[in-house]
């Protein structure tokens, strides 16, 4: 799994959760469906301060234009009804995400996973919006339910944030 540091393979099993959040994965389990964490998440695209190995005296300057160009990213973390296979799925856009873009997410998650859906997501406004309410009615196999707690997104995104991962 990318990022075993941050991402402990302990953290998708069903013991580290709320009672609540274990009765939709063991429901999920029942009916044989994916299990699917999503969130979203911006970033500034401006460098951020860290400690350095430059020598005593000699602090490195770093020269940027300050612009406050962001990205927006939407993912979700897949498990699969199997609970063998996780997956990762994502998209960037340049601005705000909506709930156009969200639906856009949800038709792409709808392509690559068969079977059922339990979607887990927070509360967020988003989510709310009433054509994604609609999309949602629209399409059966999606199951949402708001997910306040121990989400694994926020977990993955504070991870990216931090510069934690293999590749940052």
């Amino acid at each position: 799994m990318v990022a075993s540091s941050c991402l402990g393979s302990h953290y998708f099993t069903l013991h580290g959760y709320p009672r609540q959040t274990r009765k939709r994965q063991k429901k999920a389990r029942r009916l044989g469906a994916h299990l699917v964490f999503l969130d979203e998440s911006g970033f500034l695209l401006i460098p951020n301060v860290r400690k350095t190995w430059a020598p005593v005296g000699q602090t490195p300057i770093l020269r940027h234009s300050y612009k406050r160009d962001r990205i927006s990213a939407i993912s979700a973390v897949t498990v699969s009804p199997s609970r063998k296979r996780l997956g990762l799925y994502f998209r960037f856009h340049t601005t705000n995400i909506t709930g156009v873009e969200v639906i856009g997410f949800l038709r792409h998650l709808l392509r690559h996973l068969r079977g059922p859906i339990v979607l887990l997501w927070d509360g967020g406004t988003i989510h709310k919006r009433v054509i994604v309410k609609e999309f949602l009615r629209q399409h059966k196999r999606l199951r949402a339910t708001m997910h306040r707690v121990r989400n694994s997104q926020r977990l993955l995104w504070s991870c990216i944030h931090a510069s934690e991962l293999p590749w940052s």
